[in-house]
């Protein structure tokens, strides 16, 4: 009805009673529970993340672009050191990478618990993408490259460790690691073993990248990915005057892809798909050589061995007896596989959202790898502890503003309650 309709004294009955409503409901009344401290501090933080966010953004940081990422590296490592981190630089575990760096910062305590926490600092995006589409805020949303993946929850890190250990004066901890690696878009072949030598010495391990569009998922498990590469030698010949002389290796490919479609297990989360390939170079010559990858995605680590097993049994059975083929097992991330200690890692993470802030997370498997696949083989993991955001490696990149408070609010309260023991299990001191 129209405003103009509406009787004064009907008008301000409607108002009492959707104010007594407002103060009156017990979703709020009950559950909403905040510790006011925390919340405060968490509030004053967040102009701070943003003016550091635009900072970040703003700067490329590619997987491969090197002498953008330490760029970024030296302004990351300021920062952990104006928090009182005690910073060291990692190079690249593989030699492709000895120019690149992960961070690595340590804090003492005088306490049991041990906490890890990481994420990554490179991006998916081009060196000059940053000029292109530099940070800009419309309708409180944040837009740039890297502005939901993963550039905010470096900050979230930051800001975390700055009110648990400057602001509360937190010391009920062993030790508090934070790890940023360089290489995380591109598979962390540089950073695994940091990662799972890190983990092991640690009872657990919050990845803060990830989060959800609204800031309101965990990631309680991942599947592992591997990548195989099949090779097949045939014969070249020329095809117009002597095909027959020839061994056509496209042939021998398309025969072996097809007799190799059925390796997946959709109950075991296993995928296999022949994803790219190659055969011949030119138009008149029967093709000598080919070659054809596969992506490989499990929820179970023993797949990889009966996945490996049978490929190698079937690449037996040749459409053309004389050409050769070999294939080439790369695995890559391991599986985070849901188990029952991270399910109640999230449980009680979940609960508390509800019950302090009357908000709600929800548990995820995620079908892609991350960095969690790799701790989680070390140590109990949760991941998805960041600020969130969406459309990740694309131009529609974006970041709720909104998110901040109340996930920054979860991660220093669910860091609280692991220093006490109430998250994970301690190692005795």
């Amino acid at each position: 009805m129209p405003r103009a309709l509406i009787s004064r004294p009907a008008f301000l009955l409607t108002l009492t009673i959707a104010a007594v409503l407002t103060l009156t409901s017990p979703l709020q009344a009950q559950a909403a529970n905040p510790n006011k401290k925390v919340l405060e501090l968490c509030e004053q933080a967040k102009p701070q993340i943003v003016n550091d966010l635009e900072k970040l953004v703003n700067m490329d940081s590619g997987s491969n672009d090197f002498p953008e990422l330490l760029k970024k590296q030296e302004v990351l490592v300021e920062m952990l050191k104006k928090i009182g981190g005690d910073v060291k630089l990692v190079p690249g575990g593989i030699e492709a990478r000895k120019a690149t760096n992960n961070i690595v910062a340590t804090w003492k305590g005088e306490g049991k618990a041990r906490i890890m926490y990481m994420n990554h600092y490179d991006t998916v995006w081009n060196k000059g993408d940053a000029e292109k589409r530099p940070f800009k805020i419309e309708n409180n949303v944040a837009y740039g490259p890297g502005v939901s993946d993963s550039q905010p929850n470096l900050l979230a890190a930051i800001n975390l460790l700055d009110i648990l250990l400057n602001k509360l004066g937190e010391k009920n901890f062993d030790t508090i690691t934070v790890m940023f690696n360089c290489d995380e878009e591109i598979g962390s072949f540089a950073s695994r073993d940091l990662i799972t030598d890190l983990a092991s010495k640690h009872d657990v391990v919050y990845s803060l990248d990830g989060g959800g569009p609204g800031g309101n998922t965990l990631t309680i498990s991942a599947r592992g990915t591997a990548y195989y590469r099949m090779h097949i030698k045939g014969k070249e010949s020329h095809s117009g005057s002597a095909p027959e002389k020839g061994v056509n290796a496209g042939y021998e490919m398309a025969h072996q892809i097809l007799q190799m479609r059925d390796l997946g297990n959709k109950e075991l989360g296993t995928d296999v798909n022949w994803t790219i390939g190659q055969f011949g170079t030119k138009s008149n010559v029967i093709p000598g050589a080919a070659w054809a990858e596969a992506n490989v995605r499990t929820s179970k680590l023993n797949e990889w061995d009966r996945i490996e097993k049978d490929m190698s049994e079937r690449i037996k059975n040749k459409l053309l007896p004389e050409t050769e083929i070999t294939i080439d097992f790369r695995r890559g991330r391991p599986p985070f596989e849901k188990n029952p200690i991270t399910d109640a890692l999230a449980a009680k993470a979940i609960k508390l959202y509800k019950d302090e802030l009357d908000k709600d997370v929800i548990a995820r498997a995620s079908g892609g790898g991350t960095d969690s696949n790799y701790s989680s083989q070390k140590a109990p993991a949760l991941e998805g502890f960041g600020f969130g955001g969406s459309g990740g490696h694309s131009v529609d990149e974006q970041f709720p503003l909104d998110n901040i408070v109340p996930r920054l609010y979860l991660l220093v309260r669910v860091s609280q309650e692991t220093m006490k023991g109430d998250m994970v299990p301690l190692a005795k001191k």
